[in-house]
């Protein structure tokens, strides 16, 4: 008798168990289940905010730089902006992305999209080479964009026989920073260099100096007129103040308050290969 009333007890917490865990099982197929990145109102970025999700925005609010006149204006071009949002524009120093910026300004998206907007460069900025610049929204989860720009005045490319005006002319764009590879050395001699990812209808003055010195107050060997080429090879003589050195630096650099520059350094050694191939 005692040993039935154990067997009992045993079944009475075993069908209790799965009692439960049917009651379970049955809830879960009433409600529903998922995971966060399916809910309404939550987004893979965590920028969009309850207020405007129902409206159909989808994707991420980003930017261009069209134009930029130094250290006065720059121009922005936006792409999927949410509809009937105000973003507040900050200029800050380079790699910052603009957080806790200089306030410069607002848009106001409207019917959103893409707009056009200018923005004045502020006196603790016009002198950086490089800034960078953000648009955000003032939600708890915000939305946002940022981007960077060079610190130099974006010009159309022309000719002193071309009959089209620069005001109507495409503007160019610059992106990235300018790099060259040294080729071929000759000791003593020449050293020629292939340019990567330089500005279009720049001046660049190139000069040569003592290794660790990155080309900086070096000898004058010439210029780089970069026309329509962002990537040209050019040759340049050695001069002779560097004549029996082992490392030379080189250095190529426009002449802007906030200049483009490269540099590198070469083993004054006559190469048996080019290293541009």
């Amino acid at each position: 008798m005692f040993r039935n009333h154990i067997i009992w007890t045993k079944f009475g917490r075993l069908w209790r168990t799965k009692t439960s865990a049917l009651a379970l099982l049955v809830l879960l197929l009433l409600l529903g289940t998922g995971t966060v990145s399916s809910h309404p109102y939550v987004t893979a970025n965590n920028t969009t905010s309850l207020e405007t999700n129902s409206s159909g925005y989808s994707g991420i609010p980003t930017f261009k730089i069209t134009a930029v006149d130094e250290g006065k204006t720059v121009t922005l071009e936006t792409n999927n902006f949410p509809a009937n949002m105000t973003f507040a524009v900050t200029l800050g120093k380079m790699f910052t992305r603009g957080i806790d910026g200089i306030v410069v300004g607002e848009i106001k998206s409207g019917e959103g999209g893409t707009m056009t907007r200018t923005f004045n460069i502020p006196d603790g900025l016009k002198n950086d080479s490089r800034i960078a610049i953000r648009a955000q929204t003032a939600h708890v989860n915000p939305f946002y964009a940022f981007n960077w720009f060079h610190n130099n005045s974006t010009s159309s490319s022309s000719s002193s026989t071309s009959t089209t005006s620069a005001a109507s002319s495409p503007v160019s764009i610059y992106n990235g920073i300018p790099t060259f590879t040294v080729c071929t050395v000759v000791r003593d001699g020449k050293v020629t260099i292939l340019t990567k990812n330089f500005p279009t209808s720049q001046t660049f003055a190139v000069t040569m100096g003592s290794m660790y010195t990155q080309g900086i107050g070096g000898t004058s060997v010439g210029m780089i007129e970069s026309g329509n080429d962002a990537s040209a090879r050019y040759d340049f003589n050695v001069p002779a103040g560097l004549n029996g050195h082992g490392l030379i630096s080189i250095r190529a650099q426009t002449a802007h308050a906030s200049p483009f520059y490269a540099y590198n350094l070469f083993y004054n050694n006559t190469t048996n290969m080019d290293f541009c191939q």
